[in-house]
Parts: structure tokens; C-alpha cells; sequence
């Protein structure tokens, strides 16, 4: 009875002191201190710390972590070994008593999670909560990578320094912020019905991120899911129950809107996945890559069903013609590519025939004209709009390739467009962090600003200029 006592107030003092938190103190600790030679561009002794679930799992040696029992822990073991000489971090300083005690001590209290996702990005996590507010006033533009119109076209979601900022296209004029997001927003997408708006961004080489936010911000944005490195492109499928992004760190995802869900995770690319769309159905998805390929998969197995070749250099822009099933995409060889991935994908008739049809499809019809990298694409009611590094932005009709009209982008890059989805008004963003916006009948300009609050950010009207 004694000892069962003793046992017991030994137990409780083992326990004692504040609960170590998984996520603000552990976390922290290994992505600063493991991350580098244990994530998923390196995992020596294939023993990986970028999530709570791989880190809790078995590596070449064995078991890591025992919970509750730090003594039998080799995790622990390699960390407060004096030699340096197998010790960990390997080729660095010791760990700080302070951090080898928090180590410690939340392995010894039963090495919880803390109730995060035990499969989320523990960088993203760290970055998100070190993230610093945005500025209220911005010192210097920064490039608009991205740019959305709500399906009204009344307001114009553009991405900014840790928030997105949200303006009136034919003033120029703030409308609010919404904030606490990453450092940079690389891909924005309003549902049809305007009532959430897809944000994709990250830290380049860091993390990643996908939020759903509430475009009128009455509600916090809500965290979908974490990346290991910066997320590049977002869409929404066309009846709004399904989101895909697209990354730095190679890989296709789609999501559940309602849900937030992961139907599947392609990684079937060599390099940067720039670019994502839906089709028509909502069916299938496709990815354009800096590998010179696109790629199109079943939206909700990842299942690839064809890749498009055309190109022969990277590709940094992809779409869907609403009204077709063609798709068109974009990049470096300077030229619009229009082709049918269900042509390519036929998989009737002989060998010779298919192949026949593939080289076919593949010189279809090419716009060029361009005089740099096309960055960015729009297809919409019959055309095809695009923004390039040459700092213009061109109309095409889809059907006959022809040039309708050239618009001029706001700096030497036109960096990002978008198109209201009436088809009447058109807008640029610039890298210089200017935005011009267009209307699309005569081509008249309608507004023009810089999209950098608290500098002044109104330009100025055409015909007030006039």
C-alpha cells in the first residue's frame, strides 16, 4: 500500500508544472532546429518532423519517442548527447537547456499533439502564428500577383503584404482589409455566388497555405490546409463545392469547400505546378508546370487522364473555355496554346491512329504575337484574355485566334489579370503594384491605382486624366 503511495505521488510529480504545448513550444523547436535535415526534402534516417504523424512514427532506428518515458526516447537520446560527434542537430550547436527541457517535458507529460491535424504542416503552423500584422500603411508597392473580381463585379480582391485588400474597380478605392494571412497571396477565386473567396499564398521556400475567407470579412478566414512550400494558383470548381491549388513544392491539390477535406494530392510533376483550373463539369483539373508540361487529372481520385506536350518550355498559365471543352494554356515559349485534352485522351482506334491524333492535336491552332512570357490567363464568353511580360494584355477570339484589342498594363509587367464574369470590365495588375481597369466594349479605361494602402493608392480616372 505504501508503495503503491509512493508510486503514485511519483507519477504526479513527473507531471507537475504546466502542460508543454505542442504547437507554440514544440513545434517551433523543430522546425527551427530539425526541419532542414527531416522534412521532405531531406530525411535523414528516414526520420522526417514536418508533422506530428511522421514524427511520432518508427525511422530506421526504431521507435523515436516513448511517451512518458523520455530516459528511453532516442529522439532525446541524440539531442543531449555531449560529443558532438552524433549528436543533434548534426553539424550545429547543442540545443539550449531551456528547449532540451521543453523536449523533455512534453515527451515525459505523453508527447500530445495538442489537438492539431497530426498530418499538418508544422512549418506552416509555426509561420502562421510568427506571421506579423499587416502594415497600416505600406512603405512601397508590392507586385499584384493576383487579382479577382466578385462574380458583381462591384468589388475587386487583390493580394497584398499579409492580407488581401478589397477595392472598388471604378474608383480605385479601398473598400476594408482582411488580414492574417501569409506573406505573400499568389492566387485568389471568388465562388460564383460571391459568398467565400479562395486565398493561396505562403513563404516562398518555407510554407504554404490555403484560407476560404469571408469576402465581406464579418468572419475570421478559416484555415483549409498547409503546404511545405508557397501554394501558386487556386480555383474553385464551377458549382463552388470543390478547390484545387497548385505549388512550389510540385504538387496538385483539391479540396471539399464544405469540408475542407483532401479528395486527393498529385504529385506527377518534376517542378513548379503555376497554374490550376477546373473544366466545365467541374470534373476534371488541370495543372501547367515549369517542367514545359500540363498536366489533367479526375478532380477526385488524381487520376491522370492526359498531358499536353506542346510547349517545350515552362508553362506558367492554364485554362478552360466555359463554353467548350478546349483548354488553353500559357508560359514562356510566348505563344496561346488552344488543344482538347478529351482529343488527346481518346483511347480508341489503333496505336498509329492515336498517335496520328496526339500530333494533330498538338499543332491545333497557336496564338503568338507576344513579346515576352505570357504570366497570366482568362477565358471568357468566346475569348481569351492574357497578360504578359512585355506589359500588355491581349483579347483574343478563341474560335479564329483573332486579336481584338491590346491593353496596356499598369508598369513594365503586366503581372495578373482578371475579367468580371459579365465580360464588361477588365483588370491588371502590375509588378510595379499598379492596377488599370478596363472596360471591355470600347476599351475605354476606367480607373487606375496603385493597390498599397495608406501611398496615396487612388491614381486617378481616365477622364479625369483627360
Amino acid at each position: 500500500m505504501v508503495r503503491g503511495a509512493i508510486l503514485l505521488l511519483a507519477t504526479m510529480a513527473m507531471g507537475s508544472g504546466p502542460e508543454v504545448g505542442f504547437r507554440d513550444q514544440v513545434a517551433p523547436i523543430l522546425v527551427d532546429r530539425c526541419l532542414a535535415c527531416h522534412g521532405p526534402k531531406k530525411a535523414s534516417a528516414n526520420f522526417r518532423v514536418d508533422t506530428f504523424a511522421r514524427l511520432m512514427a518508427d525511422s530506421d532506428a526504431g521507435k523515436n519517442i516513448e511517451p512518458g518515458k523520455p530516459d528511453e526516447s532516442l529522439f532525446l537520446d541524440l539531442i543531449v548527447l555531449t560529443e558532438p560527434t552524433g549528436r543533434m542537430p548534426k553539424n550545429a550547436d547543442s540545443l539550449p537547456k531551456g528547449e532540451v527541457e521543453i523536449l523533455r517535458r512534453w515527451i515525459e507529460q505523453g508527447a500530445k499533439s495538442g489537438g492539431i491535424d497530426p498530418n499538418a504542416d508544422l512549418a506552416g503552423l509555426v509561420a502562421k502564428a510568427r506571421r506579423p500584422a499587416a502594415p497600416a500603411v505600406y512603405r512601397t508597392p508590392v507586385p499584384i500577383s493576383t487579382l479577382a473580381f466578385r462574380p458583381d463585379g462591384a468589388e475587386l480582391a487583390i493580394g497584398g503584404y499579409h492580407e488581401v485588400t478589397i477595392w472598388d474597380p471604378s474608383t480605385g478605392k479601398l473598400l476594408r482589409r482582411i488580414p492574417g494571412l501569409a506573406q505573400r497571396t499568389q492566387g485568389l477565386a471568388y465562388n460564383a455566388d460571391g459568398s467565400v473567396l479562395a486565398i493561396a499564398g505562403g513563404t516562398p521556400g518555407e510554407s504554404g497555405e490555403l484560407v476560404l475567407a469571408d469576402p465581406r470579412g464579418t468572419q475570421p478566414p478559416r484555415f483549409v490546409a498547409s503546404a511545405p512550400d508557397i501554394l501558386l494558383a487556386v480555383a474553385f470548381s464551377p458549382d463552388g463545392s470543390l478547390v484545387a491549388t497548385s505549388g512550389a513544392d510540385r504538387t496538385l491539390r483539391v479540396h471539399e469547400v464544405a469540408s475542407g477535406k483532401e479528395l486527393c494530392q498529385v504529385k506527377q510533376f518534376a517542378d513548379w505546378v503555376t497554374g490550376v483550373a477546373f473544366d466545365r463539369e467541374g470534373s476534371t483539373v488541370a495543372g501547367s508546370s515549369s517542367d514545359k508540361l500540363v498536366k489533367v487529372f479526375d478532380a477526385r481520385t488524381g487520376k491522370l487522364l492526359t498531358t499536353y506536350i506542346g510547349h517545350g518550355e515552362p508553362v506558367l498559365a492554364v485554362a478552360f473555355d466555359p463554353d467548350s471543352t478546349r483548354a488553353i494554356s500559357a508560359g514562356a515559349d510566348r505563344k496561346l496554346h488552344v488543344w482538347d485534352p478529351k482529343v488527346i485522351a481518346a483511347e480508341d482506334g489503333t496505336a498509329a491512329q492515336q498517335e496520328e491524333r496526339f500530333k494533330k492535336e498538338l499543332s491545333t491552332r497557336m496564338i503568338d504575337g507576344f513579346g515576352d512570357d505570357v504570366l497570366d490567363l482568362v477565358a471568357s464568353r468566346g475569348f481569351v484574355f492574357s497578360a504578359s511580360a512585355d506589359g500588355k494584355v491581349r483579347q483574343h477570339e478563341l474560335a479564329s485566334g483573332r486579336l481584338v484589342r491590346s491593353f496596356d498594363g499598369p508598369g513594365d509587367w503586366a503581372y495578373s489579370l482578371a475579367v468580371e464574369p459579365a465580360g464588361k470590365i477588365l483588370a491588371v495588375g502590375g509588378f510595379d503594384g499598379g492596377v488599370r481597369v478596363y472596360h471591355l466594349e470600347d476599351g475605354r479605361e476606367v480607373a487606375r491605382f496603385v493597390a498599397a494602402p495608406g501611398l496615396g493608392s487612388t491614381v486617378g480616372r481616365q477622364d479625369e486624366a483627360n
